[in-house]
């Protein structure tokens, strides 16, 4: 959801920023004060949970979290300068690119974490003593050839048939 956030306040943005013009080919364009509390509230409501991804769901050791940190409270300074001067809604080129900028990187990051596998590999679990005791490994085969599978099937079953008799089926 957070990603899609971000694209939604970047669209909102741009449009209310661009057409606030007072004469926009021609054509007076008429930007209501609703949509600038929308752009607003949205826009802090994205900065709050981006940062409260970056404190609770990335992992604490990594550089980018740092970064991530760091750039909302960035941009939670620059929205109060923004309150300030009044200039949500009226954004020039200069407020638009640093706008831009900064939830640009905030999208891409929240879609990096939306998209990034949970599961754990096993490599993970591996220390410099050797690897950890893990409770579950799951073998996963995909294959395309059924000929391979019938030839390489009945090796893998008498393999986990001497595993289950050496170790007993539940720690097999």
């Amino acid at each position: 959801i957070l990603p899609i956030l971000g694209v939604m306040m970047l669209g909102l943005t741009f449009s209310i920023n661009t057409i606030a013009n007072p004469n926009f080919n021609g054509i007076e364009i008429i930007v209501y004060d609703w949509q600038v509390v929308i752009l607003k509230s949205g826009t802090i409501i994205f900065q709050t949970l981006f940062l409260v991804v970056s404190t609770t769901v990335h992992n604490r050791a990594h550089f980018f979290t740092c970064v991530d940190v760091v750039i909302a409270i960035i941009s939670f300074f620059v929205d109060w300068y923004w309150f300030v001067e009044d200039l949500w809604g009226k954004f020039g080129s200069s407020e638009l690119t640093h706008f831009s900028l900064i939830i640009f990187y905030m999208t891409l990051r929240s879609w990096n974490t939306a998209v990034k596998a949970s599961d754990k590999s096993w490599r993970k679990d591996v220390s410099r003593d050797g690897i950890f005791a893990m409770d579950k490994l799951s073998f996963i085969w995909v294959t395309r050839s059924a000929h391979l599978v019938s030839k390489i099937l009945p090796d893998i079953v008498d393999l986990w048939d001497v595993l289950c008799r050496q170790w007993g089926e539940n720690y097999a």
